[in-house]
């Protein structure tokens, strides 16, 4: 999830506290990451 997140454009320190803040649901971190994808897609026209 880490890496998908520095696909999107967050820094590493970005992306590593997202991870450490739901590292006790993967679930929920799954779900942010696939909206952080969804907008970085809608936002870069890709």
């Amino acid at each position: 999830m880490y890496e998908r997140l520095i696909a999107c454009g967050y820094t590493e320190q970005m992306a590593q506290d997202i991870c450490i803040l739901y590292a006790d649901d993967p679930r929920g971190l799954l779900a942010y990451v696939e909206i952080a994808e969804s907008l970085y897609r809608d936002c870069n026209h890709v």
